[in-house]
């Protein structure tokens, strides 16, 4: 009688674990992003053929990968998962921080899950700042603008939570280590807003993100406000990306701007 309890326990055990364990269905893609670039300036080979006030296209002269790229994503049921794996030239600019680039190879590693109307990550994620991403391929412009280089962050440690307020508005707020670091370098966090409205023709993103990045005195927040704004117009699409910087501790201030244009070419 015993033995048929215990067994009876274990299949139940068994039925109720299943779910909790199912593996699950990873998405997976990749970039592969290779360019070649000539400087008529002719950058000398000093500075090694890098094109002055350039990020993701420094060479000239030589043909560059740039960027390799591979995702696997998960959906949250109920916990899932992104992992973006990076090599070539644009994982070492953007883990430029010292000490990062032993964490060049996971622009991306964190947790998902949603509670309610709420998703929350957990972990290391890019930035929701700026109007473009590293990812060439999702930018109207191959390389870059320099507010996206210099004015902003690339990534970030820590968590993110959103969510959807209605009539096409969403938020999203982050806690986190600070700018472009996975562990953090001092006993401060940046606290980073954003609010988005999207609709058929207009996308609007209002972020700010402000925290103390000292690692030594002098002590003070350094604060980014950035705005990005597309309109959509038949086959026409302008935009403007514009950051208004301070760093307390550094006594710098700056502001930087880019504007878009993109006209998409009939498909007949």
């Amino acid at each position: 009688m015993r033995r048929l309890f215990v067994g009876a326990l274990c299949a139940l055990w068994g039925t109720l674990a299943l779910p909790l364990w199912a593996a699950p269905e990873v998405e997976v893609s990749g970039l592969l992003d290779v360019y070649a670039g000539y400087n008529f300036n002719n950058p000398p080979a000093s500075s090694g053929n890098q094109n002055v006030v350039r990020a993701f296209d420094l060479r000239s002269g030589s043909l560059e990968l740039s960027l390799l790229q591979v995702n696997l994503k998960a959906k949250p049921q109920p916990v899932g998962f992104t992992v973006t794996l990076t090599a070539g030239k644009s994982a070492d600019l953007v883990h430029y921080s010292p000490g990062e680039d032993r964490f060049k190879l996971f622009q991306q590693a964190y947790l998902t899950t949603t509670v309610g109307n709420w998703t929350v990550d957990v972990g290391k994620f890019v930035t929701a700042l700026g109007a473009e991403v590293i990812e060439s391929s999702g930018n109207d412009n191959y390389s870059r603008s320099l507010p996206f280089f210099y004015a902003i962050p690339f990534y970030h440690t820590g968590v993110r939570v959103s969510t959807g307020i209605g009539a096409g508005w969403g938020f999203q707020a982050m806690l986190v280590n600070g700018w472009d670091i996975t562990e953090e370098n001092n006993d401060k966090k940046s606290f980073h807003v954003a609010f988005t409205y999207s609709s058929d023709n207009l996308t609007f993103i209002q972020n700010v993100i402000t925290g103390d990045e000292t690692t030594a005195p002098p002590r003070g927040a350094r604060t980014v406000w950035d705005t990005v704004l597309f309109y959509t117009f038949g086959a026409d699409k302008v935009g403007l990306n514009l950051d208004v910087g301070e760093d307390k501790a550094a006594g710098a201030k700056w502001t930087g701007f880019a504007l878009y244009y993109r006209r998409a070419l009939p498909k007949d």
